[in-house]
């Protein structure tokens, strides 16, 4: 009986235990699906909410950083819903929005296919491009199968910085017309007339430009200014004492015996192309500068202004704005263009000899000063063929590309600046005051002056000399520096001087970009943005307004492109083309077989990195993601120590004698590196192989205990190197460095160490 009780009461007790576990199953399955529902309902909230208002993207991202998929990152221009603007538009990336309040733009594919567009077709899509062209996120919305993700820019990104330059008084003034130095120096001074143009090779001196040649004078002088380059230098003195000297240097352009060549040149030209209408062309690099920071605060905000200015072709929101018809030139801005790295040559090249510079010939260019890869032909070197007179100019004086010379097929070259001889570099971007909140640095001077004001000053004074056609392109580096804030200070140069090319010049075709983006120093530089930023420079084409009014199929092409993958290739072939004005279709020479002409051809939305010949280790497409630290493994650190091998044989006994078999001395004040930590990694997925496992290139940041160095390591999932680069600044090195290695390798003693 007691036996039978049991196994009632066990039967039961089993009975409720699996009721409970159905009905706590139950439960459990119903939280699963309301969680999910939740889920669903809050992400089609935050889409909205991401269209409807913008500024809500700080706190999404603020949260997580969102990788969106490839159909998330595209607009699809057939639906109005994905193009519909809100009626209150504001965004808090996009910083220099002067029209907060706008209306509904609602375009279809039919409209934007429909071919000549209507007036109102164009202004529709003009105004829903001009936010996502005019922002300063890393990725905006794009139709270009080239995903991009929302990465914000690290907090404290621009300081409240000012600009002087004052390390010497000025005592000089120029007349430019009549080539005339006023001196007002009271006590003695002396001026070398002797042009700065540097030597390929060393001179007699073994210097790579001529010793100066001083003439000396006391008191106020006018001196006629015969010479594109003077130093002048005035000695103060006190009781009758030096207490100290100081440099002032004034530039011009003066034509030299090339132009009669070239003239005849051009008349032949014309002859055989008598509907040629003959641009001159404009290039101004900005070194290290991005698409997203030139449009913030401590970018270039007022050059930003203007070209949106430009941007615009309608009167339409100010009555006291320049309608269409008045205004000389109009700005086309690029938001998908890739660089192919944080090396300046190794994207300069393929824009001005539209050739792929790969990182052995960036290695050799480093260690001989020269670019020694063959060219098939440079841009100059076209423009030559064609009647052009050329200038080419850097502000540094340290030549194109870290060249010697700055471009010595040119037919014009401006000198080079003693910016390293009297250790102006020194000086950089050193506070000099306070004023409250702002800090006052010397920026990049030159004694009383600007370094980018010389070479702007000359290329001005270049374009309007009485010649039909020039080309002429110059390099600015200020923001070739670890401070953010650095390029800030070129930009009231840069508005005053476009705005002075253009008004005197209704032919010019202008080409405005940075070469690379910069990179963050410290904490900020393990941000996925600082890897992003360095591969998404900034692009703005600005053309004269007749040429757009006369081919509105080129202002047709160059709005949408604007949203397309974009490579240097790409303006290489369309600056080409601008030579030949208006049959761009007859450009000759080398042209990359890969490039697009951004005025005549459309890029087609699947273009990938690989279909414009740009590395898999350098495209910014492919949704690059920050490797948690937790991930890393040996593999990392594998890579890493083959990295710091490979660095290390560059200065070994080995190659040295390699390099130089006679000199049996393999000493060297280079030193073998050692790893001290990996800072950050960031891979890129590139499918699988074959075998089905997964394909990945990584960057690596890591650092090296002798310096201290940090170093960039490119490499794929197979430990094939692509890249390394020295992200320290190896310049502090040039006074220890072992001529037979590339300065950039060479991490020589300093005293202490880590001395800048």
């Amino acid at each position: 009986m007691t036996s039978c009780r049991n196994v009632l009461n066990r039967r039961t007790l089993k009975s409720r235990s699996r009721t409970l576990y159905i009905l706590l199953t139950s439960i459990l399955l119903l939280q699963i699906l309301l969680l999910f529902l939740v889920n669903s309902n809050n992400k089609q909230l935050e889409q909205i909410n991401r269209k409807a208002k913008v500024n809500d993207d700080d706190e999404i991202i603020g949260r997580k950083i969102g990788v969106r998929t490839e159909r998330q990152s595209r607009h699809s221009v057939n639906q109005s819903v994905e193009l519909g603007w809100p009626e209150t538009y504001s965004s808090s990336h996009d910083t220099h929005t002067p029209y907060p309040n706008r209306v509904r733009v609602n375009i279809s594919e039919d409209e934007i296919n429909t071919f000549p567009w209507r007036p109102e077709t164009k202004l529709k899509f003009i105004r829903f491009l001009e936010p996502l062209l005019f922002s300063d996120q890393l990725g905006p919305e794009s139709d270009s199968h080239c995903p991009i993700p929302q990465v914000p820019p690290p907090k404290g990104l621009c300081r409240e910085v000012a600009w002087d330059c004052n390390f010497s008084p000025t005592f000089v003034q120029q007349d430019r017309l009549n080539r005339k130095l006023f001196v007002y120096c009271s006590g003695e001074f002396r001026v070398n007339f002797v042009d700065r143009e540097e030597s390929e090779e060393p001179l007699p001196n073994r210097k790579f430009a001529k010793d100066p040649v001083w003439q000396t004078y006391h008191g106020q002088q006018t001196l006629d200014f015969e010479s594109q380059f003077a130093d002048i230098e005035c000695k103060m003195e006190k009781d009758g004492r030096v207490v100290s000297s100081h440099h002032n240097y004034r530039t011009q352009f003066l034509p030299n015996n090339k132009t009669k060549e070239q003239m005849k040149v051009y008349q032949d030209k014309k002859t055989e192309e008598p509907n040629w209408e003959p641009l001159s062309i404009l290039s101004v690099s900005l070194d290290s500068l991005s698409r997203a920071h030139f449009h913030r605060k401590c970018g270039l905000p007022k050059t930003a202004k203007l070209i949106r200015k430009l941007y615009q072709p309608l009167a339409d929101r100010d009555s006291n704005e320049k309608t269409e018809t008045e205004q000389s030139h109009r700005a086309f801005l690029f938001n998908r263009i890739n660089s192919i790295s944080g090396i300046t040559a190794m994207n300069l090249y393929p824009l001005y000899a539209g050739e792929y510079f790969s990182r052995v010939d960036e290695e050799e260019r480093v260690l001989k000063h020269a670019i020694v890869k063959p060219v098939k032909e440079w841009m100059w070197q076209y423009a030559n063929r064609r009647g052009y007179l050329t200038s080419y100019g850097i502000d540094t004086g340290n030549g194109l590309m870290g060249t010697r010379t700055t471009c010595k097929d040119c037919t014009n070259r401006p000198g080079a600046l003693p910016h390293f001889e009297h250790l102006w570099v020194a000086r950089e971007n050193s506070p000099v005051a306070s004023h409250g909140n702002k800090e006052v640095w010397s920026g990049l001077c030159e004694g009383d002056t600007m370094l980018h004001d010389y070479v702007i000053n000359y290329t001005r004074d270049f374009l309007s000399y009485d010649y039909p056609v020039k080309w002429a392109a110059f390099d600015l580096n200020a923001q070739h520096r670890a401070e953010h804030e650095s390029i800030n200070q070129v930009d009231d140069s840069l508005v005053r001087f476009l705005r002075s090319v253009m008004d005197k010049h209704p032919n010019l075709a202008i080409f405005l970009f940075g070469d690379h983006g910069q990179i963050y120093e410290g904490e900020a530089g393990k941000h996925l943005g600082s890897h992003l930023e360095v591969l998404l420079p900034f692009l703005s084409i600005i053309l004269p307004s007749h040429v757009i009014r006369s081919h509105q199929e080129w202002e047709r092409n160059l709005l949408l492109n604007s949203r397309r993958y974009t490579v240097f290739y790409d303006v290489h072939k369309t600056m080409k083309s601008l030579l030949h004005y208006p049959h761009l279709n007859d450009v000759g020479g080398h042209v990359n077989n890969r490039s697009y002409n951004l005025l005549t051809d459309i890029i087609p939305k699947s273009r990938s990195c690989s279909d414009a010949g740009i590395p898999s280790w350098s495209c910014a497409c492919n949704m690059p993601q920050v490797v948690p630290k937790m991930n890393w493994n040996q593999d990392h650190y594998r890579f890493v120590e083959h990295a710091l091998d490979e660095i290390n044989r560059k200065h070994s006994k080995e190659v040295l004698l390699l390099k130089d078999p006679l000199n049996t001395n393999t000493t060297t004040t280079c030193r073998d590196l050692h790893l001290q930590n990996i800072s950050n990694i960031i891979a890129y997925r590139h499918g699988e192989n074959p075998k089905g496992e997964e394909m990945n290139q990584y960057r690596i940041t890591f650092n090296a205990y002798e310096g201290p160095s940090t170093w960039q390591l490119m490499v794929d999932s197979q430990g094939i190197i692509n890249s390394i680069k020295q992200m320290s600044r190896y310049q502090k090195y040039d006074v220890c460095q072992d001529p037979r290695v590339s300065i950039e390798f060479c991490v020589c003693a300093q005293f202490p160490d880590g001395t800048p």
